[in-house]
């Protein structure tokens, strides 16, 4: 090879370095802003309502910083799984400040709005659900759905224990405004969101695996949960609570 081919050679190199780190600090920056704005999304509007708890604060705090890097792969073009997307969907379902205004209103309007995000899943198990059985691909993928329903349930665990110490007219809150609901409206708020839940666990009974079986198991300790922090915060409904 000549003298001067090694040399263009030796520039090409030195070019194509240059671009690689240029291109790595580009998607770096991408993930900096990407999660900056989410972050002054959650942080930079001060919040009012006292619901807003610490221990919510805390919690989108360590979400952010989880965050960083699932955006630092994805924006490489590395996979992000089904997990990883639900954190971020979490984050911005739970550390909105808009979000957060509308889900508080009352408890009635928190296990509504956790409704919807479980009916929002429905499609996707039930298309899941339709193929074959014994194809692992069906265990993994209604395992990271199942997962999802955990996550969420969680998460509304978290939402409900924040009404704790607040006025009967916050904890029994009309979602459709209006005349206050009763221990036993509640009730049947709570009622129908558990039943749904019951409803979506009989439709994947039927497949193994580890996943989806600590999913199901994380569930019922969720509904428990749920229920104690219910019964909690108003007394009135302790046995009113089917699980």
């Amino acid at each position: 090879m000549h003298q001067s081919q090694l040399f263009l050679l030796s520039i090409s190199l030195a070019f194509h370095n240059h671009l690689l780190i240029i291109v790595m600090l580009f998607n770096r920056l991408f993930s900096i802003i990407a999660l900056s704005s989410l972050t002054v999304s959650a942080f930079g509007v001060p919040m009012e309502t006292k619901r807003y708890s610490n221990e919510l604060q805390q919690k989108c705090k360590k979400m952010t910083a989880e965050l960083e890097g699932i955006l630092d792969r994805k924006n490489i073009g590395l996979p992000v799984g089904p997990e990883d997307q639900a954190k971020i969907s979490e984050f911005k379902a739970k550390c909105t400040p808009e979000d957060q205004e509308k889900i508080h209103n009352s408890l009635a309007a928190a296990i509504l709005a956790a409704h919807k995000q479980l009916k929002a899943l429905e499609p996707a198990i039930a298309k899941t659900m339709a193929g074959p059985l014994n194809m692992g691909p069906i265990e993994k993928n209604i395992g990271a759905l199942m997962t999802d329903v955990h996550n969420k349930v969680s998460e509304l665990d978290v939402t409900i224990g924040s009404f704790k110490g607040e006025e009967p007219s916050v904890v029994y809150g009309n979602p459709a405004g209006g005349t206050q609901l009763t221990p036993n409206d509640l009730a049947k708020v709570v009622n129908t969101f558990i039943s749904y839940i019951s409803e979506l666990n009989d439709k994947v009974k039927n497949v193994s695996g580890y996943t989806i079986s600590s999913a199901l198991q994380n569930i019922r300790e969720d509904i428990r949960k749920i229920t104690k922090t219910l019964e909690a915060i108003s007394p009135e409904l302790k046995g009113s609570i089917r699980t």
